[in-house]
């Protein structure tokens, strides 16, 4: 599939698609503590702070994304160079049947 380009294999009894999970470097989306505005910051980040231990700051990248969505290129651009590309997966599941 990879070496042809395809995102799925065409079945009329299964669903079967590539999947690829991104995850995003945390440090590489500081330069959206300047950018974003303190409301859109309260969804998308935690600061660091202490409970039994001292959990690290992170950034809760679904909403990361849609604010840097709405800010536009700069934002976006951060977001983009924070990217960490996963590695394919097959996801299979049977056709629903009407």
């Amino acid at each position: 599939m990879e070496e042809r380009g395809a995102t799925a294999i065409p079945s009329d009894e299964y669903v079967c698609e590539m999947e690829v999970k991104n995850t995003y470097d945390q440090a590489s989306l500081t330069p959206l503590l300047e950018i974003f505005d303190r409301s859109e910051l309260s969804k998308c980040y935690e600061p660091e702070h202490q409970e039994t231990i001292t959990v690290k700051a992170k950034w809760r990248t679904q909403q990361v994304i849609a604010a840097a969505k709405k800010r536009g290129t700069t934002a976006l651009a951060v977001v983009e160079r924070a990217r960490i590309p996963g590695a394919p997966r097959l996801k299979f599941q049977r056709r629903e049947t009407n």
